[in-house]
């Protein structure tokens, strides 16, 4: 059996970084596996390189299984899922895939920062282009990857990927507290 929390919450709200300052866990981002497997030559990865380039929406059914299988899973710690659920449509493909992998869903982490922080952010923000850290560096990354600002973190994509959240964040919120604890972080 896996245990699975997930750490959610709108674009720059610091995910990745909540989940990196977690103890003992397997963070499995979405958007870093995302990424990688864009930068391959098959059909998902060519697919994948256009969505994030395109703002397209990423089907379940080829997200799910992505981030969800027994290759990143651990059971020797608990895995904490960034970057999914993004849309209300996404909680029962994802509880089913749970379910069928012996995978027990946890605690959701809302981060909920204010809007002005989250544009703070995106004035500052790197990412490496070989690691795809983020960070507020605007030179090299420590892999020494160069630190770009990506098209992902326009303004534009930003407030685009913002409204998204603003409009499924309640009732993802909702379904997701009928069989999740909820903790809520606003910073």
């Amino acid at each position: 059996m896996y245990l699975l929390s997930i750490v959610y919450g709108p674009p720059l709200s610091g995910k990745s970084t909540f989940a990196s300052k977690m103890n003992n866990i397997n963070h499995i981002s979405v958007g870093k596996i995302c990424r990688h497997e864009s930068s391959q030559q098959s059909f998902r990865g060519l697919y994948l390189k256009h969505a994030i380039l395109y703002n397209w929406f990423i089907p379940s059914q080829i997200l799910l299984p992505l981030v969800l299988n027994n290759n990143i899973l651990s059971q020797n710690q608990e895995n904490v899922l960034d970057g999914i659920p993004k849309y209300s449509h996404e909680i029962n493909p994802l509880k089913k895939l749970c379910k069928n992998n012996k995978v027990n869903l946890k605690t959701l982490h809302y981060l909920n920062p204010p809007l002005d922080i989250l544009l703070n952010r995106l004035k500052t923000r790197r990412t490496c282009n070989l690691c795809y850290k983020s960070s507020t560096n605007t030179n090299l990354c420590s892999c020494g990857g160069l630190m770009i600002t990506r098209e992902e973190d326009s303004m534009t994509y930003f407030l685009d990927r913002y409204s998204r959240f603003q409009n499924h964040s309640a009732i993802i919120l909702e379904k997701l507290s009928s069989f999740m604890e909820i903790k809520t972080y606003v910073d």
